[in-house]
């Protein structure tokens, strides 16, 4: 029965997007309907034997209806950016973008070595835990202080700008040389970390960017977005060191993944009673303290803690959550989604608060670049809110929010962005 409320709202919303956009996908619907067909899929146990609560499942719906609605209505009926443009404008973004990947690239080519040496001396799974610096707080490599926080904010972040950025000029100019540096840097990273989502989130703003073109060569995304794809399936099951069950392997990564944050989200309530959190307002605070927080730890400084909950803690601690359709338990940590965040301030009350905050500014953003005086600035900006809303549902610190240093290009896209113009008037 749960299950079936996800179907009809999925089939509600193709239905309206239909009828006031044209077509039953678009940018005001993806999202939505991305949180609802996760849904159905924990609630269906297509992948988790497991029986969700109220509280979750409203949750979600509350998230994604929100979001829905204010796309729709902001929206300017405008299915796609129209990219007929003079591409002239956009060899000084292309020049930024290569200059800043040919400097990550060195620095990531720095550790490279250091990197392979020591994966054929640790396990694959302490190699990971060392290197993030998920134990201690300081990483094989990268060392501590200034250096570990270099590397997980000022270079992932500005990585992901270079993803993004890299992705829209591919579509525009047609040019290949800003993507592939990008891609070889994420590939680099993805051996020297042991992580997986940076090439996601490449993956998804490649995707995103592609959907913006309205003389989009599908032949030419479906083969590079294949190959992220298939990079991905394979450092999946290399990184596992499992090839003996690869169905069950790529199962859980593929489908449990997915259903992990709400599964851990529902497992949190229900563990702890979570009906009506006390109002405090400082979980989703939290966010912005985490990189505060980070940045003073390297002049030895330190801050109270803006949380006044002690249940947010520990939320990288593996839990149960029940078997899979394989007959295995189950155990997962460290997702939990940015429901978490706004529920934990005052319970649905604050979801539907912060839902509506989140969705304004998406709803705004789509808007605004689809209007006729189309700028790169304006495209990057909405694409860096897709990835901030479609990867909400690993992690309940908003990954992206994390990488402020991404924000660095960011803004200096915007101080040029007359100069940026997408066509010339």
């Amino acid at each position: 029965m749960d299950s079936v409320i996800a179907l009809v709202i999925i089939l509600l919303i193709f239905v309206v997007n239909k009828r006031v956009i044209g077509r039953f996908f678009s940018l005001e619907s993806i999202l939505p309907i991305y949180y609802l067909f996760l849904l159905f899929l924990l609630t269906s146990g297509v992948y988790l034997e497991r029986n969700v609560s109220f509280i979750t499942i409203s949750s979600v719906v509350i998230f994604s209806s929100t979001l829905y609605f204010f796309s729709i209505l902001f929206s300017n009926r405008k299915s796609n950016i129209n990219f007929d443009v003079s591409v002239s404008s956009y060899n000084r973004v292309e020049r930024v973008t290569i200059i800043l990947a040919f400097l990550l690239l060195l620095y990531i080519l720095f550790y490279l070595p250091q990197a392979v040496k020591y994966v054929f001396i640790e396990s694959m799974a302490d190699y990971r835990k060392n290197v993030n610096g998920f134990s201690d707080g300081s990483s094989l490599l990268f060392g501590e202080g200034f250096s570990l926080f270099f590397y997980q904010f000022f270079f992932k972040g500005i990585l992901i700008s270079l993803s993004i950025s890299s992705s829209i000029i591919f579509f525009v100019k047609g040019t290949k040389k800003p993507l592939y540096l990008t891609t070889l840097i994420i590939i680099l990273d993805c051996f020297v970390s042991f992580g997986r989502f940076i090439i996601y989130y490449h993956f998804i703003s490649f995707v995103v960017a592609g959907f913006f073109y309205k003389k989009l060569n599908i032949y030419k995304m479906l083969k590079i977005s294949s190959l992220l794809f298939c990079f991905i399936v394979c450092f999946t099951l290399f990184r596992f060191e499992n090839f003996s069950n690869i169905y069950s392997v790529l199962f859980r990564n593929v489908i449990g993944y997915h259903v992990f944050g709400f599964s851990l989200f529902d497992e949190f309530i229900k563990t702890n009673h979570l009906i009506v959190p006390e109002w405090s307002g400082s979980a989703f605070l939290a966010n912005i303290q985490y990189v505060v927080q980070k940045i003073l730890n390297i002049i030895g400084m330190n801050m109270s803690t803006l949380m006044s909950s002690e249940l947010y803690r520990g939320l990288s601690d593996f839990v149960y959550l029940g078997k899979d359709v394989f007959g295995d338990d189950v155990y997962a940590n460290a997702f939990y989604t940015n429901l978490l965040d706004m529920y934990l301030d005052a319970g649905l009350l604050s979801l539907f608060i912060y839902s509506c905050l989140i969705s304004v500014c998406y709803a705004i953003s789509l808007t605004i670049a689809k209007q006729d005086d189309f700028n790169i600035f304006k495209v990057f900006l909405l694409i860096y809110l897709f990835l901030f809303i479609y990867f909400g549902v690993f992690n309940s610190q908003m990954l992206l929010l994390r990488n402020v240093f991404s924000l660095i290009l960011l803004g200096f896209i915007f101080i040029f962005s007359k100069r940026f113009v997408l066509y010339d008037r």
